[in-house]
């Protein structure tokens, strides 16, 4: 919640000083009047709590600032708190309040924040009510028109073990290295081409990797926030290509939208790792996740609870 505070805080503060470039912007007294003004904006909340299969989710709290003192404290709070409370249609409303800003965020027990596509949490919001013309203000609710906040309805609690953190030094000549990750049927092949200068330097050099399962399959993982493994869709193997030329995006290691996969063994076994290949100065290989022991897709795992 706090980066909201800080976010609007910021905002406002430029918006303000930038004006005041201009020659016919009034004295600095002025200027921190109006400054002070924003904060005493109304605000009008009404907001509505579903699951992700667009059920209500009543009778829970949700938690909002509302950034309404212009002025920091030794602690840095400079927002008012309040709890609204979902009724039976998942409704509520935060009414009669003055600020620059508003964030309000839902939690339940027996759920967990929701995330779209591009990784955004769904279950929280931050709205600016003082700028009419900034790119939020078009998202501020009515009666008729509530924000729907999101909240992922927990499933069952998977049986997973933990795969201890593993760190394999690998050739960088191409030749394959099996990786056993130890308490686990699963075992890595990997391979990795690398140019990296001896002795090191920090000069951009060619490499690539590939990784494989010994019986069975990888995917990609999209949506780091998923708890069910895809069932289709793997890959017999993951390339990394990374040549000097895209100094750009050029990196030693490979990114984690690359190399934390989904790993589904040919016996119906899924895992879930979190791995990179990193070059340079060393090359190795580094993989840690779950693994889960009843043969299905879910990693609910308890400790979200």
């Amino acid at each position: 919640m706090i980066k909201y505070k800080y976010i609007a805080f910021i905002t406002l503060t430029f918006a303000i000083l930038g004006g005041a470039l201009s020659a016919d912007e009034p004295v600095v007294k002025d200027r921190e009047a109006r400054f002070r003004k924003l904060f005493e904006t109304p605000i009008n909340f009404w907001g509505k709590v579903v699951d992700h299969e667009n059920n209500p989710v009543a009778n829970i709290e949700v938690s909002c600032l509302v950034l309404d003192n212009p002025v920091w404290s030794n602690g840095g709070d400079n927002a008012s708190k309040y709890i609204a409370v979902t009724d039976k249609d998942g409704n509520f409303e935060i009414l009669n309040k003055k600020g620059a800003s508003l964030s309000v965020i839902a939690r339940a027990k027996g759920y967990a924040p929701a995330y779209d596509e591009t990784g955004l949490n769904i279950s929280r919001a931050g709205l600016d009510y003082s700028n009419p013309a900034g790119i939020n203000y078009s998202r501020i609710p009515t009666k008729d028109k509530p924000y729907v906040l999101i909240l992922r309805k927990k499933g069952e609690f998977a049986n997973l073990k933990e795969i201890k953190p593993h760190r394999v030094d690998i050739p960088k000549d191409g030749r394959m290295k099996e990786v056993l990750l130890s308490g686990t049927p699963i075992t890595l092949n990997v391979k990795c081409w690398s140019s990296a200068p001896e002795p090191f330097t920090y000069d951009f050099y060619d490499w690539r990797a590939e990784v494989s399962v010994v019986g069975g399959k990888l995917r990609p993982i999209v949506d780091e926030h998923s708890v069910m493994a895809p069932k289709d869709g793997y890959l017999d193997m993951i390339k990394i290509d990374m040549p000097a030329n895209i100094e750009e995006h050029w990196r030693r290691a490979s990114s984690p939208r690359q190399t934390n996969v989904w790993v589904r063994m040919d016996n119906g076994i899924y895992a879930k790792l979190d791995m990179d290949v990193i070059t340079g100065r060393q090359h190795l290989v580094r993989a840690e996740g779950l693994l889960n022991l009843d043969g299905d897709n879910s990693f609910e795992e308890k400790s979200n609870k």
